[in-house]
This record gives C-alpha cells, structure tokens and sequence, in this order.
C-alpha cells in the first residue's frame, strides 16, 4: 500500500507506484530494473518519504575500490538501495535496484576460484 505523500512531496508516489509494479513482476532470473534518482527531480520530502516506505532490511555491504558503494537491502524483498561515493563522500550516483543481489555487490568467478584454493592450502595445513 502507498501513503499519502506529505506537502511538499513532488514525484514520490509515481516512484513508489514503479517500484511496487517492479517488485511484483520482477523473477528469479530476469534481469534487474535499475531506477536513478541522481537523474530525477526528487525534493528532499521526496526522498525522506520515500526511504520511509521503504525502509531498511537486514543486509547492508561497504565496497571499496575505485571509489566506495553502498549496497542496502531495503524493507521490500528484492528491491535494494545501490549507492556510489566519491572521494570526499558526496553521492555520485543513487540508485534502486529491483532484482536479485546487485551485480556489484557479486564476487568475481577469479576471486571464488582463488578464495576455494586458499581454503583448500588451509585445510591442508591443518589437517598435517
């Protein structure tokens, strides 16, 4: 169900509409919806209320290497917040993603093959 937007809310309840119609139709297997509100008009009413609606899940990932990125699990199944900072921590790009586990937030099959080797060296050793 959506809320009433408070005064002052601009695009809030039509984002919120495309996320629920997302999440309802989105299948193991198909690929991910990705909204972008670095390139919407969002008032911060908008904002707040809509990280209101949907809240904050269990799951939240820091990932650092060229820059840094936030991957928050929301209170709506398969719909998570992806964000990515710069350097002085301003937000370069703030997105929702409706799918499964974002794509960023995936090991590389490199670094699976490379962490079951060392696992394996491990096992080894202990075992001596």
């Amino acid at each position: 169900m959506i809320y009433a937007p408070p005064d002052g809310a601009m695009n809030v309840r039509p984002v919120l509409a495309e996320i629920r119609e997302r999440a309802l139709a989105w299948r193991e297997g198909m690929r991910a919806q990705i909204i972008n509100f670095t390139l919407l008009p969002m008032s911060p009413v908008d904002r707040s209320f809509l990280q209101q609606s949907v809240g904050n899940g269990p799951i939240q990932l820091i990932l650092r290497d060229y820059s840094t990125c936030r991957v928050q699990a929301t209170g709506i199944r398969n719909v998570w917040s992806v964000q990515f900072f710069n350097s002085v921590d301003d937000i370069i790009l703030d997105t929702l993603e409706v799918g499964g586990i974002p794509e960023i937030a995936l090991a590389a099959a490199e670094d699976l093959e490379d962490s079951a080797e060392r696992l394996h060296e491990i096992i080894e050793a202990c075992s001596k």
